[in-house]
């Protein structure tokens, strides 16, 4: 009908990265992820930032922070284990996996090993 607008439900969109560890021992990708989800206009896109790992460093609770302050739905999946990178990635892979409230309209990964869990996660 022309002159009505509709009601959209916003898309929800999963955002993977290996964590918010941004500074210690993560970089740029990881930022420029956390960035790009806190820029959503929430009216169109509901967020969620589901990081691989947890790597319980200081600029890790310091992001933690800003996503609770700014209501970001985030998880870990994981820990993340410096002895045994192939230890934590299958962790980190089963942790997203188990997480049942991951029902997105969209999977976006930056990087080698999250497009690896987006392919997966598309499969489930």
């Amino acid at each position: 009908m022309p002159g009505v607008i509709a009601h959209m439900t916003p898309i929800r969109v999963v955002e993977l990265t290996a964590g918010v560890a941004i500074g210690a021992p993560l970089g740029g990708g990881a930022r420029f992820v956390l960035e790009l989800t806190r820029a959503f206009d929430r009216a169109e896109v509901m967020p969620f930032l589901a990081n691989i790992w947890r790597y319980n460093t200081p600029p890790e609770a310091r992001w933690q922070r800003v996503l609770h302050e700014e209501d970001i739905p985030h998880a870990f999946a994981a820990m993340w284990d410096e002895v045994s990178l192939p230890r934590s990635s299958v962790r980190g892979l089963r942790g997203l996996w188990a997480m049942d409230d991951l029902r997105p309209d969209i999977i976006h990964s930056h990087g080698e090993f999250t497009d690896i869990a987006a392919i997966l996660l598309k499969r489930r």
